[in-house]
């Protein structure tokens, strides 16, 4: 089940990023993410709480993901409500490998085809090859890459949706 997050799951928001953050950390994944980048005191200058969706296995949350209308950092050229935005897509440890990135990107998909949105986009690391292969799987396009800091790249990708 997904459902959208309320002011008492920040902790449950903050939960899960935390352990993608530590799991790619502990693999030595680059990534923009950081413990302090993932606090809702941080999240909260981009996001509001019910941007985010969490995904509940057997009533434990194991998976959330943000959904937005504009994203002026990456997309500034891209008119507002004329795409859905996925960000800060996680899986908790426990759950991976079970299909449940691929339930969450087919939520967003819907949401899109329900609010008559025909594009989906989204940013990653580059470098992220396995990441990458799962948005390239789920009909996403790369478009190009944005350097973002010394040595790190993201992808830009877009699902057109018909």
């Amino acid at each position: 089940m997904i459902r959208r997050a309320k002011n008492t799951d920040i902790s449950t928001v903050e939960e899960i990023l935390f352990d993608a953050v530590i799991w790619m950390k502990s693999n030595g994944i680059s990534n923009l993410w950081s413990l302090e980048s993932v606090k809702w005191v941080a999240l909260s200058r981009e996001y509001k709480i019910d941007d985010f969706y969490i995904y509940f296995d057997k009533n434990k949350p194991v998976a959330c993901m943000a959904i937005t209308n504009k994203d002026l950092k990456y997309w500034p050229n891209v008119e507002e409500n004329s795409s859905l935005y996925l960000h800060k897509l996680a899986v908790k440890k426990e759950a991976r490998g079970n299909g449940i990135s691929k339930e969450m990107i087919d939520f967003i998909k819907e949401k899109a085809y329900a609010e008559k949105i025909n594009e989906i986009r989204l940013d990653c690391n580059v470098n992220g090859r396995k990441l990458c292969n799962l948005y390239e799987a789920q009909g996403f396009k790369y478009v190009e890459s944005v350097s973002v800091g010394k040595d790190y790249n993201l992808a830009l990708y877009v699902c057109y949706l018909k």
